[in-house]
């Protein structure tokens, strides 16, 4: 209970840290931070619309961080949940316009294809890493490009919709949509399935003996291997799990909120997910309220701009200043074990 209480005061720390060093660079542009900031917060909850959107914004956030919490939680730093979310999306389209099914079992179907085709995109860095120690890092930035690069031909050649007036693909079949809660709530059930995601990977790594090997393995693999664990089973095991979030992650947006495959769908999901693992400290819990965080930073830089009259990229400053303060510890934790693990091996 102490070290979970640490983790919040530090992650609270980390976005204090983030929003006042934010506000001394806008004074010292000559703009008003109260403006700015009121803006800001108005343009992610001002209006119901504004809420519903920020809530969407939540969904992807919360998958592709339950990914990246998995993967830290065993001390592996993959960062490659933006190119495992967009072959999701990918498959989740090619399953919800190829395949007919019934209502609800298509839609199903679909999800879990698109969490299919995460899982499949990280079974080569996951091998590699797991059984042949090959940075998973450097993999997982050529697969990115990869994957976005191959979204972008399924859009603009392979599936395009010649009648739409955005660069997007034919619709999925209505039997494989996602549908809202209810007519009077603008929010798929995707983001309860995520909400509900986020208690299943906490019993996961706290209440499984799988879990217990990830936490094991990412504390120290010297010591798991000597308490007869596989560590890279267990790697491998973390791969798929965290692949298939991920998937998830692209699929709910083809199915539950464009209906198709939009080009470049993703302002950087999967990146934010990987932020908001580090601001939760990999707890699965902490990803609900760290995702909240980065929606509404997402969905209210529209307000700002408009409203103040600042730039996008003063939200990625804040952001990123989040992200450095939250994650130092973090990343000494990790590269640490990393060093003793290779010198382990030596």
């Amino acid at each position: 209970m102490r070290r979970y209480i640490i983790d919040i005061v530090s992650s609270l720390a980390a976005v204090i840290i983030g929003f006042t060093l934010g506000a001394l660079l806008l004074f010292a542009t000559s703009y008003d931070p109260i403006l700015v900031y009121s803006a800001l917060f108005h343009g992610a909850f001002g209006t119901t619309g504004a809420v519903f959107d920020t809530l969407t914004a939540m969904i992807p956030i919360i998958f592709a961080g339950l990914s990246a919490a998995l993967m830290f939680k065993a001390s592996l730093f993959f960062i490659g949940m933006e190119g495992q979310l967009y072959i999701g999306a990918i498959v989740a389209f090619l399953t919800g316009y190829l395949i007919p099914a019934p209502p609800g079992v298509h839609a199903l179907i679909a999800l879990i294809a698109g969490g299919l085709g995460g899982v499949l995109w990280g079974l080569l860095p996951g091998y590699l890493r797991s059984y042949h120690g090959v940075n998973e890092t450097v993999l997982a930035i050529m697969l990115n490009w990869i994957a976005i690069f191959f979204s972008d031909y399924i859009v603009e050649y392979a599936f395009i919709d010649p009648q739409a007036t955005i660069a997007r693909t034919y619709k999925v079949k209505s039997t494989a949509l996602i549908p809202n809660i209810s007519l009077d709530i603008p929010l798929n059930y995707m983001f309860i399935i995520a909400i509900i995601s986020c208690f299943i990977i906490g019993v996961l790594l706290y209440k499984t003996t799988l879990g217990y090997e990830i936490r094991c393995v990412g504390l120290n693999p010297i010591a798991s291997r000597i308490a007869d664990i596989n560590v890279e089973k267990t790697y491998f095991k973390t791969f798929i799990i965290s692949g298939f979030l991920a998937g998830l992650a692209g699929a709910s947006m083809v199915l539950g909120v464009f209906g198709s495959l939009v080009y470049r769908f993703s302002p950087g999901y999967g990146w934010d997910g990987i932020t908001a693992a580090l601001i939760a400290k990999n707890n699965p819990f902490m990803v609900i309220p760290a995702s909240l965080l980065l929606a509404t930073l997402r969905t209210g830089s529209i307000g700002m701009m408009l409203t103040a009259g600042v730039s996008n990229e003063m939200v990625l400053v804040i952001q990123g200043i989040i992200l450095i303060a939250a994650a130092v510890p973090e990343a000494y934790r990790i590269i640490h074990r990393k060093i003793t693990f290779r010198r382990y091996k030596l």
